[in-house]
């Protein structure tokens, strides 16, 4: 999904508008895949900004994901979360977001989105956003998709005053009539280590062969910085 004319963008630059116009052309194809495939049930909205975050090229886009099995990291979100809410009856995400609300890992919120910095991240300067009622994309109001792109605006402006140029970020999604109620919809995002000379991948033995993440800066501390900019 080509979000813009600008061949690059600064991260201030993405605007809530333009990531507004990314995510309503991704829900409209996904409610054409729900016509077209009543077995289209997991859907991820992603983005990879510039090289290191693994993007073909420059240009500011996002993907697509919409299939009748999850991915793997969805699929065990979803698994867990139905084994949450038998044994506690609610919602692990909702959960969890009263229980970081006003602590130091909570950022703020938009709408009936919660953002908190995870208490143990998959990558560096990582943010999650949380639905406070809906699992499924498709459900989503047009008011729902505008708070969820100004946080994730906000976000990347804040991001770059820490210097950071590249980002990946995952919205995912249970289609309503394949879910039991206690998934949530999500948006996690994450920096991505910049272009500089002799450029090091940060993706290596740690996270591939331990699937274990170093950490520089601690959830509390980002959360501190980013809730000035929920404030404004």
């Amino acid at each position: 999904i080509r979000l813009c004319d600008a061949h690059f963008l600064k991260l201030s630059e993405f605007t809530p508008s333009l990531i507004n116009d990314g995510f309503a052309a991704a829900r409209k194809f996904l409610r054409l895949a729900y016509e077209k495939d009543p077995q289209v049930a997991f859907t991820a909205v992603t983005a990879n900004y510039l090289f290191p975050a693994g993007a073909s090229l420059v240009h500011p886009h996002l993907q697509m994901i919409a299939t009748p099995v999850p991915y793997s990291y969805l699929a065990r979100m979803i698994d867990g979360c139905s084994k949450w809410q038998a044994a506690n009856g609610s919602s692990y995400f909702t959960d969890l977001a009263e229980q970081e609300k006003g602590g130091e890992r909570f950022v703020g919120q938009t709408g009936n989105w919660h953002w908190l910095t995870p208490f143990s991240p998959l990558g560096n300067n990582e943010v999650m956003a949380i639905h406070k009622d809906h699992w499924d994309f498709n459900d989503l109001s047009e008011d729902d998709i505008m708070d969820l792109s100004t946080g994730i605006s906000r976000i990347l402006s804040y991001y770059e005053t820490m210097g950071h140029l590249s980002y990946n970020y995952s919205l995912y999604s249970v289609r309503k009539e394949m879910g039991d109620g206690s998934f949530r919809c999500m948006l996690k995002i994450i920096t991505r280590q910049n272009l500089y000379a002799n450029y090091r991948n940060d993706d290596y033995f740690l996270q591939k062969l331990l699937q274990s993440e170093l950490i520089i800066t601690p959830p509390e501390e980002l959360a501190q910085g980013l809730r000035k900019s929920f404030k404004e």
